[in-house]
């Protein structure tokens, strides 16, 4: 199914006629971690090094399943459940080396509909499952207990505005130059509400990072740094946390990109629980075909590399514009 998915994405990207690319390097895609425990705290959205000319706009939904169960009553936690997040990016640019950014985020959460059709991808692939196997399918769980107090406890899904973020980018090298790299700073506000949950951390978050991106013939890559420092979180301790992307495109045709890419992150939490506490790697796959002269639709499929702190399973779909390009 998953196979069939993937080339019913493809079959209808190559579809729509292509045309030519603007110059430089191919951006990565416009996805993120999407397990839950992360998805409440800032990473810095992969937005290109080099400007747009006027603005830059995108919608990008992210639907995954996720499953961890690990401790008992007195230290452990469970993360069950299917996530779809829906993140509106809007962007300007501000100066001949500056840009600024905004991110919207809508998130759901409930007991969704993909734990046999997981189970069966895992096993036919001879991928680690989780004892997946073991827990009723489709159900919605998510708890943390530390020395059997219970920090979070949750068994109903839900659908609301998440935390609200916005960066700025500095251009450090010229807009013509081969090899771009840029300075972002970044921050998060606790639109989602003031305490821990599944939309938001109940606190600011701000972030450093630094972006190097370039292309050579049909091929570009782009590599992206960044530390984050969370703040107000009151029901948990937290610590500051590292995120990375490195990012490699082909222009496989005029107007269609293959894009993979590996993201890796280290986690905010320090509370004794490994699903919660450990760090993160995943393997990115996807397709961009550009429509018209400003816009383009890009189609990814996301799989866990670490088995812990990652989806076991993630689709993304996007579609950007960019003006005036």
């Amino acid at each position: 199914m998953a196979r069939l998915l993937t080339l019913l994405c493809a079959t209808t990207l190559l579809a729509v006629p292509p045309c030519a690319r603007a110059a430089g390097a191919s951006p990565p895609l416009l996805t993120r971690n999407q397990y839950a425990p992360f998805l409440a705290f800032y990473d810095p959205p992969p937005l290109p090094a080099g400007h747009p000319r006027e603005w830059r706009l995108a919608a990008a939904l992210d639907y995954s399943s996720l499953f961890q169960d690990q401790g008992d009553s007195q230290t452990g936690g469970v993360v069950d459940m299917e996530l779809a997040r829906l993140a509106l990016h809007a962007g300007r640019r501000v100066g001949r080396r500056l840009a600024v950014d905004i991110e919207v985020p809508f998130i759901w959460t409930g007991g969704g509909f993909l734990d046999d059709f997981v189970s069966d991808w895992h096993s036919t692939f001879g991928l680690p499952n989780g004892n997946r196997d073991r827990a009723p399918s489709d159900l919605h769980r998510y708890r943390l207990t530390i020395g059997g107090d219970k920090v979070i406890d949750s068994d109903q899904g839900g659908a609301g505005l998440g935390d609200l973020s916005a960066s700025l980018t500095f251009l450090i090298t010229r807009s013509d130059a081969p090899i771009a790299a840029a300075v972002r700073i970044g921050m998060k506000a606790p639109t989602a509400g003031d305490e821990l949950s599944l939309r938001g951390s109940g606190g600011w978050d701000y972030a450093l990072g630094l972006i190097g991106e370039g292309r050579w013939s049909a091929w570009s890559a782009a590599v992206h740094l960044a530390a984050v420092y969370p703040t107000g979180v009151a029901e948990v301790d937290v610590e500051p946390f590292a995120t990375g992307l490195l990012n490699l495109t082909w222009q496989f045709v005029d107007g269609l990109d293959l894009v993979g890419e590996l993201a890796g992150r280290t986690s905010p939490f320090d509370t004794g629980v490994e699903i919660f506490d450990d760090p993160a790697l995943e393997l990115r796959l996807g397709v961009r075909k550009t429509v018209g002269h400003i816009s383009a639709i890009e189609v990814a499929f996301v799989e866990d590399l670490t088995h812990r702190t990652t989806p076991d399973f993630s689709v993304h779909l996007a579609w950007r514009l960019t003006p005036g390009e």
